[in-house]
Parts: C-alpha cells; sequence; structure tokens
C-alpha cells in the first residue's frame, strides 16, 4: 500500500464511523448481556433448578453404572475369546474372573458419600432367596448373605422386589425408596440406578439422596446468583474502561502515526507470510525426507532379517536332509552288499530284505513329506472331504500303532467320552490319519516312558460345532520360548534335545488340519508331557 495516497479526511472520516460502531455494537452487547443473564435468572426457578441438578445427578448415576458394566462386558468377552470353552466356564475359572470384577467394582472411585452395591439373582422368581448381597458398603453385615423380595423400607415398599422387577422388564432403571445415609443412621428418601449384567445375573446399582441433591441445587443456585452479580459488575466495569481507552486513542491517534504503522505493518506481514511459507516448505520437505530415510531402513531391515531366515532354514533343510537321507539310505547299500554275500541263510536274507525294505519306506516317507510341504506351502494340495466315523478310525489307528509299542516302555491308550457314539465329521480319511500318524509319532519320539493317549471331544457353542481330536503324551514337555516355532519347518520343541526327524510333521499336520477347515493348537508342561489339539467340523445328521 502507497502511504503517499492518504489525505487527512480520507482517514478521519472512516474512521469515525468505525468508531462510532464500535460504540453501538459494545453498548448493544452489554445490553444482550445483561437482558439475556435476567432472562436466565427468571426461567430458572427454585423448582426448575433442583430438576436441573437431579437430571444432571442421575446422568451421572446412570454414566458410572454404564461404565461399570461395560467394562465387564468388554473383560467377560477377552476371556472368552481368548480362553479355550472347557477352562473359561470351569467353576474355578468363573469364580477367579468374578472375584476380580468385584474388586474393581470396590475400587471404583464414585465419591466420598457414595458406593456401588452388587448382587447376584439366584431366582428370577423372587422370593426369600432371590439373590446373594455380593458387595454393599453401607450394609457389610448383609454381604455374601441372601436376601428377599419381601424386604420393605420405612414406608412399606417392597424395594428389592421394585427393583428386581425392573431389571427382569428394561435390564436398566431408575426407582427411589428410602435408606439410612452411608455411615449414618438418619434415613432420607433416595434415588437409584440398577442395570443388570447377564452374564453374571448381577445387578448393579448406585444412588443419592434427595435431601442431598436439594441442599446441592440450592447452594449451587446462591453461587450462580453470585457469579451473575460478580460477572456483571467485572463487565460494566471492564466496558466502561474500555469505552475510556477507545476516547483516549480516538483523541490521541495521529493520522500520520496511522499511516506509517499500518505501512510498515502491512510490509512486516507479508514478509512474515513469505517466511512462514519458506518454512513449512523446509519442514514438509525434511518429513518426506525423513520418511523416506525410515521406510528404506525398515524395508532393508526387513529384507535382512528374511535373508537370515531363508539361509537358516536353508542351512536347517541342508543338515535335516542330509542325516535323514544318509542313514536309510546307507542301510539300503550296507544291507544290500550282504545280501550278495554267498554263505547267506534264508533267515539272514529274510532279515536282511525286511531290514532294506524299513529303509526304503523310511527314505519314502521323507520324499512324500517334502512333497506335501512342497505343495502345502504353493497350494497346489487338495482334500477330499466326506463324512467319517470318529470311533470307526479311532479303532484303526489303535490297531496300526499298537503293535509298534509292544516291546517299548510306553503303553498307547484309546479315550473316548462316556456313552461315545459314532459320531461323523467332515474330513479327508487319509490325511485325518497322516495327522493322527505325525502327531503319535511325534509324541513317541519325546516319550521315554509312561503313556500316550488319543481321543476325542466335543466342542460346542460355537459357529458351528467342532470334534476336537487330542494326542497327549507324558514326555519331556515343550520350552515355552519354542512354542512359536513349533510348527515352523526343520524344527523341534523339545527341552534342548535333538530327536531323530526331518523336523516338518508338525508343519504338515498344521497345514492338513487347515485345508479340512479346522484348527490345531497344543498346551505344555515342561518335564510332564503335551498335548496336541485338532479340531474338524462335525457333519449334520441328514
Amino acid at each position: 500500500m502507497n502511504h503517499k495516497t492518504f489525505s487527512s479526511d480520507s482517514f478521519s472520516r472512516p474512521y469515525f464511523i468505525a468508531f462510532c460502531c464500535v460504540l453501538l455494537i459494545v453498548g448493544g452487547g452489554l445490553y444482550l448481556l445483561r437482558e439475556k443473564e435476567l432472562n436466565d435468572l427468571r426461567e430458572i426457578g427454585n423448582d426448575s433448578f433442583s430438576e436441573f441438578v437431579l437430571k444432571s445427578k442421575k446422568k451421572h448415576l446412570k454414566t458410572v453404572i454404564t461404565s461399570i458394566v461395560k467394562d465387564l462386558d468388554i473383560e467377560y468377552n477377552f476371556h472368552k475369546g481368548t480362553t479355550d470353552s472347557i477352562t473359561f466356564y470351569s467353576e474355578n475359572f468363573q469364580a477367579i474372573i468374578r472375584q476380580e470384577a468385584l474388586h474393581r467394582i470396590a475400587r471404583f472411585p464414585i465419591g466420598k458419600n457414595n458406593y456401588i452395591w452388587v448382587s447376584e439373582i439366584k431366582n428370577y422368581d423372587g422370593g426369600d432367596k432371590y439373590a446373594i448381597q455380593l458387595l454393599n458398603k453401607n450394609q457389610p453385615e448383609i454381604n455374601n448373605k441372601y436376601m428377599s423380595t419381601f424386604e420393605k423400607d420405612i414406608k412399606g415398599n417392597y424395594l428389592l422386589s421394585v427393583e428386581l422387577e425392573g431389571v427382569k422388564k428394561h435390564q436398566s432403571f431408575f426407582y427411589s425408596y428410602w435408606m439410612p445415609k452411608l455411615n449414618s443412621d438418619s434415613i432420607t428418601q433416595k434415588i437409584s440406578y440398577v442395570k443388570l449384567f447377564k452374564p453374571y445375573h448381577w445387578i448393579i446399582g448406585t444412588g443419592a439422596h434427595l435431601d442431598v441433591i436439594k441442599n446441592q441445587a440450592k447452594k449451587n443456585r446462591l453461587n450462580f446468583k453470585e457469579k451473575i452479580n460478580e460477572r456483571t459488575k467485572y463487565t460494566l466495569f471492564y466496558s466502561f474502561i474500555l469505552l475510556l481507552i477507545s476516547i483516549a486513542i480516538a483523541y490521541f491517534y495521529n493520522k500520520k502515526i496511522k499511516k506509517t504503522i499500518h505501512y510498515y505493518i502491512s510490509k512486516v506481514t507479508r514478509k512474515e507470510a513469505e517466511l512462514i511459507s519458506f518454512n513449512n516448505a523446509l519442514e514438509e520437505k525434511i518429513t518426506l525426507r525423513t520418511h523416506d530415510v525410515l521406510k528404506a531402513n525398515k524395508e532393508l531391515k526387513a529384507a535382512m532379517i528374511m535373508a537370515e531366515e531363508n539361509a537358516r532354514v536353508k542351512d536347517a533343510f541342508l543338515a535335516n536332509m542330509s542325516h535323514e537321507v544318509r542313514t536309510p539310505m546307507n542301510s539300503i547299500i550296507g544291507f544290500s552288499e550282504l545280501l550278495e554275500e554267498d554263505d547267506n541263510s534264508p533267515q539272514q536274507i529274510k532279515k536282511y530284505s525286511s531290514f532294506i525294505q524299513e529303509s526304503s519306506q523310511q527314505l519314502l516317507g521323507i520324499f512324500n513329506d517334502l512333497l506335501d510341504v512342497s505343495r502345502l506351502e504353493s497350494n497346489q494340495l487338495e482334500v477330499n472331504c466326506v463324512k467319517i466315523a470318529s470311533t470307526d478310525i479311532l479303532k484303526t489307528l489303535h490297531e496300526i500303532h499298537e503293535k509298534k509299542f509292544k516291546n517299548h516302555a510306553v503303553s498307547l491308550i484309546l479315550k473316548q467320552p462316556d456313552n461315545a457314539i459314532n459320531i461323523q465329521f467332515y474330513g479327508d480319511y487319509n490325511r485325518v490319519v497322516q495327522v493322527f500318524n505325525k502327531l503319535i509319532h511325534n509324541a513317541f519320539k519325546f516319550t521315554s516312558e509312561g503313556s500316550i493317549a488319543f481321543g476325542y471331544s466335543i466342542l460346542k457353542n460355537t459357529p458351528s460345532d467342532m470334534i476336537v481330536f487330542y494326542v497327549t503324551d507324558t514326555g519331556i514337555g515343550i520350552l515355552k520360548e519354542n512354542y512359536h516355532l513349533l510348527f515352523h519347518n526343520f524344527t523341534q520343541g523339545g527341552e534342548g534335545t535333538y530327536k531323530q526327524g526331518n523336523g516338518i510333521g508338525l508343519s504338515i499336520a498344521r497345514g492338513l488340519v487347515h485345508l479340512m477347515k479346522g484348527k490345531i493348537w497344543f498346551v505344555s508342561d515342561l518335564g510332564k508331557g503335551s498335548t496336541f489339539y485338532f479340531s474338524l467340523p462335525i457333519a449334520n445328521e441328514d
């Protein structure tokens, strides 16, 4: 802006008009503000203000109980989602998580003169023992005692009956009754909010005495009036000061100073805007470059980890396969050379031939495992799922493997549920047998004495009912730090002891179970043994 274009008249007239507008706006604003304060005071009477405080208190009570129930629901679903159903619905586990929930509720911050109570419904029809009081700070003597819907307050109201019917019908609601205050013998009317937490059959509630709310409303109303009066005084005072300052500025303001200041402010503002724009552009470039460097470092680190893992897998593959292939191959070559001797008896020839056949089957099994691993990783392995009778396949497996355990210190046990029926499930018969073979063979490798048991159970309360097979042993167990490696190729999870095997049996078992739309998992106690589970969908009855 060129300051030479200014004249005395061109500045004074707009300034005068602007000053008048400011006075009108300030005066009008003060008038409207005062009118609004007066209207607020007219609208907020004693009853309406008490109602406002009561609504606020009810909202607070509802928020507290809703927050507690929401936390309980989150914790309940967390335990349900991360714990197998057998453990989750056990009495011990339910008692533990409920006791922890009560401790948290007891510690919930709600105020010095308020408290939260919890009761567990035993009979939704009511009666003398319809519920047990679990938590009540105001009446600790009734904790863990039965409650009756026939109990009355001093006005003859069946307060517990009203509470029970309310949660049955509405899940949550407000109701009032007469009750002694906390740490006092004074009995006054109380309003409470209760909510039913259905999974535990808990009624959770809290409340506030109406006389306390009325006293608070009266106190707040007086404070409100005092603040309004004080604010009005300050508003008038500061408005008066502002008016004086405005008049002083208008009186002493100089046209030349105004033009000069405006001229230099414009230049400074323009330069400042340019500097800010340049600084923002520079920061954006630095941020982009930093992001690119961090991204490149992250990708480089991931590539390095992948390369190291590939090298480890390659070394493990070569080490395992070198040993696993050479052992049966050497056996075949050695016994083949023995067969060429002329002085072999028929018994020796038969014996050597059986050794050669056994080693050939072992070598064929290794190659088949490698082919299965390759086809699983390339998603080329297919399964043919049909209905399979659980009892029949388990008996067949027991007959096959029982012969192998006759001359060992480990016994093989077939377990079935009480009153077991021949449940049918979906799966590829040969692949189910293969999974069992892998798990039983794995258990046998790491069990020197004791027993290996296998069987099934039924998993209910799931989106689709599943049959759960298991193989449990009394072997050496698995180190916790090896849990994450157990289903990987070329790894073993035993307690630091190498066992004969190529390290891909469990990996194949996992891949086959997943192809048959099932899941596989395990639990282990170091030094006591391990149990491997896998689930498959139960076939619906036609």
